[in-house]
């Protein structure tokens, strides 16, 4: 799963670097944003260096506040809690909560 997910990270890369043109790589205001959970290889982590690329965290359900799965409620706590763990006490940049049951059917 973890590969799959790293598969999409790097295709929505890819995509952002056709929709964004010629300005792609270049910085200022209107540069675009990478952003990326994992790189396959190290040849690909290079590149989105070379882009300025940020990684994101990632926070899964399992992981954070697997009570949730159960209750349709986010503990905010937990996730801090796990976000302390793997992070420690000063988390930097952008993050994305991996929550899907029974959220998914809640929408």
């Amino acid at each position: 799963m973890k590969r799959l997910l790293s598969s999409a990270t790097m295709l929505l890369a890819a995509i952002l670097t056709v929709a964004a043109g010629p300005r792609f790589g270049t910085a200022g205001p209107d540069a675009p944003m990478i952003l990326y959970d994992d790189a396959l290889t190290i040849n690909s982590l290079e590149q989105l260096v070379k882009l300025r690329a940020q990684r994101y965290i990632l926070m899964y359900q399992n992981n954070c506040d697997p009570e949730a799965q159960k209750t349709g409620v986010i503990n905010p706590g937990n996730i801090a809690n796990a976000l302390l763990k793997t992070e420690g006490d000063q988390p930097q940049g952008w993050g994305v909560l991996d929550f899907e049951t029974p959220f998914y059917e809640m929408i």
